[in-house]
């Protein structure tokens, strides 16, 4: 399975998260990406 460079960005950021807090919540997600969070 092939993914975009964005959709890569966002993996990692979601497994650097579950590494350091056991979960990775929408809000830490969109700080992280520089987003407003949904």
């Amino acid at each position: 399975m092939i993914f975009t460079e964005s959709v890569q960005d966002y993996l990692k950021i979601i497994f650097q998260l579950c590494n350091e807090h056991n979960k990775a919540t929408t809000s830490q997600i969109a700080n992280k990406l520089h987003l407003k969070p949904a």
